[in-house]
């Protein structure tokens, strides 16, 4: 029993690892190839990063991106950060907080139950 929980642990911080530096990765690499002879590089920047925040980087992106944020005073730099920040921010929370608690409470509800029971 304990060993699956290590494992568990183990792989969690091992996803959670792999996230992070998918989603810094991706900023980096678009701080890097952004300008006039890279235009699809905050583009590649906003589909990524919704992959990785999905569903609910969608949801935000669906809503938000298009009508409150940004606009036409937005450099290309502020629109890397007003993107990545909200995207990065729900993708941790979704992925990394909300979703175990879901787990550990669905666990604590319905774990002791036998199977066949009601």
């Amino acid at each position: 029993m304990m060993a699956d929980i290590a494992k568990g642990t183990i792989l969690r911080h091992v996803l959670k690892i792999l996230w992070l530096f998918a989603c810094v990765s991706i900023l980096v690499l678009t701080l890097i190839y952004r300008g006039p002879e890279y235009r699809d590089a905050v583009e590649a920047e906003v589909l990524v990063m919704i992959a990785l925040s999905f569903p609910s980087g969608w949801i935000f992106a669906y809503l938000f991106l298009g009508t409150l944020i940004g606009g036409t005073r937005t450099t290309e730099l502020q629109w890397i950060f007003l993107v990545w920040v909200p995207l990065f921010v729900l993708g941790y929370l979704q992925w990394f907080v909300l979703i175990p608690a879901g787990v550990r409470w669905g666990r604590r509800v319905f774990g002791n139950r036998e199977p066949g029971g009601p």
